[in-house]
């Protein structure tokens, strides 16, 4: 990866920007590169300055943000105050953004190995057993000017992080696209945002949903990601385990907002007396005006037992094929770990949404509960086909096996 992946704003929090120090050194190879800075001098600034930090290129962090005087060493108490106060920054930095934070210092290799990495370590913000899982990085900041190889180790230390490489590649893409269609619009219509809201209120819809769906939409249509390395993508040389595995997935399936769920939508999974419950009413049909408009299509699924799980294989499950389920079912896994629940068609309830919202536990997301829906639209309107007569049926079989 070329540093050209590296765009936006670097932000810079160290106490000897402007002292001469090496800080100035890398800051003046960041400004060479066109990248433009925020430097912050103080920790206490860079707090009030952090929730700002939502969109930002990389992060660098002074380990050492102590005002010294010449050959006076500060004390170990403030030195440990102030380091607790970085790793306190990193905390948060990491709860407002997805970012690479670097932090440099002038300790030596010896002391950033028993030192600084043993405190992220305790932090919890640091794993040396699994380094794909590490954002920080720890280096001296001479060793770096001395063989002017910042921006290498920067960009070899991102492609080394599948995370921060598809990072960095999709808001590349994601920004070029948003700046794109905003403009687009803009130029249509500077009032653009009030036609397509009081559109989307004569229609009787939510203008907030709406709009945000199709402000996305758009995006996504011009948006491609179409140079990802996959060397890179896939560098991680360890196998993920089965809990990563699951955990990944059941994010990719489900939104678990809980109460924090907007609105109600095809897909939104209710539990009720130990059995569960699943929205396929079509989100068209839930606008306002509309006598019904509460009322949302349940079909209702039980979770398997183990004995249950293991009568489906070969008859609706297969290792090469997963499930394949009957016309008028469904199956579901990752509800609650290694439950599997299964739907019947067959058992729908129409029940009002305001009753049942505090039941909600999850919703599915698109494009499982697209499959679901369009199977049960084919489940509802299917056409009956009668049987041949067995003894057709019988002949057909006695000749296939030469009698």
């Amino acid at each position: 990866m070329s540093f050209d992946l590296c765009e936006g704003v670097a932000v810079i929090i160290d106490d000897g920007i402007g002292g001469g120090d090496e800080i100035d050194d890398i800051i003046n190879k960041i400004h060479e590169m066109g990248i433009p800075t925020c430097e912050i001098r103080d920790i206490t600034e860079a707090k009030k300055f952090v929730e700002h930090f939502k969109s930002i290129n990389f992060i660098i962090v002074d380990w050492n943000m102590c005002e010294t005087h010449e050959f006076v060493a500060p004390p170990e108490e403030l030195k440990k105050s102030m380091h607790k106060q970085v790793i306190d920054i990193i905390k948060r930095i990491r709860e407002i953004c997805f970012a690479p934070i670097f932090l440099y210092t002038q300790d030596s290799e010896d002391d950033i190995q028993d030192q600084i990495i043993k405190s992220l370590v305790e932090a919890d913000l640091y794993w040396e057993d699994q380094p794909e899982r590490n954002f920080i990085h720890v280096k001296n900041k001479y060793e770096l000017l001395q063989e002017d190889k910042l921006f290498e180790d920067i960009a070899n230390w991102v492609e080394a992080n599948p995370s921060l490489y598809l990072l960095k590649s999709w808001q590349k893409e994601f920004l070029d696209s948003q700046n794109k269609i905003f403009w687009d619009l803009f130029e249509k219509s500077p009032s653009w945002p009030k036609i397509l809201w009081e559109s989307f209120e004569r229609e009787e819809e939510f203008p907030n949903y709406y709009l945000s769906e199709v402000i996305f939409r758009l995006i996504m249509a011009d948006f491609t990601l179409l140079d990802l390395d996959k060397d890179i993508i896939c560098k991680v040389q360890k196998k993920p385990n089965i809990d990563e595995l699951r955990d990944v997935i059941k994010k990719t399936m489900y939104d678990e907002g809980g109460g924090q769920l907007s609105g109600v939508k095809p897909g939104d999974i209710f539990k009720y007396k130990g059995k569960y419950y699943m929205n396929i009413r079509p989100e068209c049909d839930t606008i306002k005006g509309r006598d019904d408009e509460n009322n949302i299509y349940l079909i209702t699924g039980e979770k398997l037992s183990r004995s249950a799980i293991k009568g489906l294989i070969g008859e609706s499950y297969t290792e090469e094929k997963g499930f394949f389920p009957a016309v008028g079912e469904a199956y579901l896994c990752l509800l609650d770990n290694k439950e599997i629940v299964k739907f019947n068609f067959k058992r729908l309830k129409i029940v009002d949404f305001e009753d049942w919202e505090e039941r909600r536990k999850c919703r599915l997301l698109p494009p499982f509960i697209t499959r679901i829906q369009q199977r049960y639209t084919a489940y509802l309107g299917r056409f009956g086909v009668p049987k041949l007569p067995v003894e057709i049926e019988k002949h057909i079989f006695r000749n296939e096996n030469g009698d």
